[in-house]
């Protein structure tokens, strides 16, 4: 979540693009709070729920967007590179699980996705190419390739 606010701390406006919807802009100078629940986003007081939602853009200005998140797959996984944190949205968590391995095969992390958001310290890994697989009901959902700076 670390990543999500440093951001988020950097942009003024937040896009929300619901699907088959009109985008949706908010100003995030003064309040830049975004909170994550139960399979929901909120924004300023406005609620999306993440399966109605399509992408997210973070903007310094209209022209400059610092990132633009889409989730397509109902993954979504951030910053990449990554320094420190990983973040993952996931829409249905629900038993759900991270793997993450290096370009050997060697398992170097393993976990549960409890919530919709969770949040994977990758600090002590060395810089490099790793896999992250996600996994639900033993079943594998959709494999990333992460860089770690």
């Amino acid at each position: 979540m670390l990543a999500f606010a440093m951001i988020c701390l950097q942009a003024q406006t937040l896009y929300v693009q619901p699907i088959g919807g009109e985008q949706v802009a908010f100003s995030i100078i003064e309040n830049p709070k975004i909170t994550f629940g139960n399979g929901t986003m909120t924004i300023q007081g406005t609620t999306f729920q993440l399966a109605d939602v399509q992408n997210l853009s973070f903007a310094t200005n209209a022209a400059t967007k610092l990132v633009a998140v889409n989730f397509d797959d109902n993954f979504l996984v951030f910053p990449n590179p990554v320094s420190d944190e990983l973040s993952l949205i996931v829409k249905n968590p629900q038993g759900m699980n991270f793997r993450i391995f290096d370009l050997n095969g060697r398992l170097l992390k393993i976990g549960n996705l409890n919530s919709t958001v969770t949040t994977i310290n990758v600090q002590g890994f060395r810089k490099g190419t790793y896999l992250l697989n996600l996994e639900q009901n033993g079943q594998s959902m959709q494999s990333f390739r992460i860089i770690k700076q």
